[in-house]
């Protein structure tokens, strides 16, 4: 069974906070409490490696459902979503994409597009993310998660290397229990 997300436990950004992002953002903070949503600004996985992977523009926790919001601007480039949602789609449930201009296409399928302007509205909602994660989202943990996933000492773990306690990891355990264990790490929600 899946540790309860908590959004005490999720860290915060290193990243500079974006001042076109800023007012977006701030919008969707107060939309998102309102509807009972436990809402993590400037949020940051905990991965090995990564910023793309790892700094969150919003991340919003109900009921230990995991919803990420990446904000763009009309003076960024909506194309660079589509990197980021490969990487990150196997740590999250649903994606949305939040822009303060109209699109011509929001460039991924799955995801949901939300308009902020004056106001907050939901253009297309997401669709729940449920593939089974690659073994390239298992390798972006840290290898100490690896090996108390598989229920390995620290020693047992060193005959090892990472790709093979990836491997193994992937090979163990079931679609459904590997994202939750997932989501767990990044939001060190777990002791892993």
């Amino acid at each position: 069974m899946m540790s309860q997300i908590h959004s005490a436990n999720i860290l915060t950004s290193t990243k500079r906070e974006g001042k076109y992002e800023k007012s977006i953002i701030e919008k969707l903070k107060l939309f998102f409490e309102d509807q009972d949503y436990d809402v993590i600004p400037h949020a940051r996985f905990n991965v090995a490696w990564g910023s793309m992977l790892s700094d969150l523009d919003l991340l919003l926790i109900k009921d230990n459902i995991l919803t990420l919001v990446e904000v763009k601007s009309s003076r960024d480039n909506i194309q660079r979503v589509k990197k980021q949602f490969q990487s990150i789609q196997d740590y999250v449930d649903y994606y949305y994409v939040a822009t303060d201009f109209f699109p011509k296409k929001i460039p991924i399928r799955n995801a949901g597009w939300i308009l902020v302007n004056d106001s907050v509205e939901i253009k297309h909602n997401a669709k729940k993310l449920e593939r089974s994660p690659t073994l390239e989202s298992v390798l972006s943990l840290k290898k100490q998660s690896l090996h108390f996933l598989l229920g390995l000492s620290e020693y047992e773990a060193k005959q090892f290397s990472k790709y093979e306690l990836a491997c193994k990891v992937r090979a163990k355990t079931k679609n459904h229990h590997l994202k939750n264990n997932l989501k767990a790490i990044v939001t060190c929600s777990s002791k892993f």
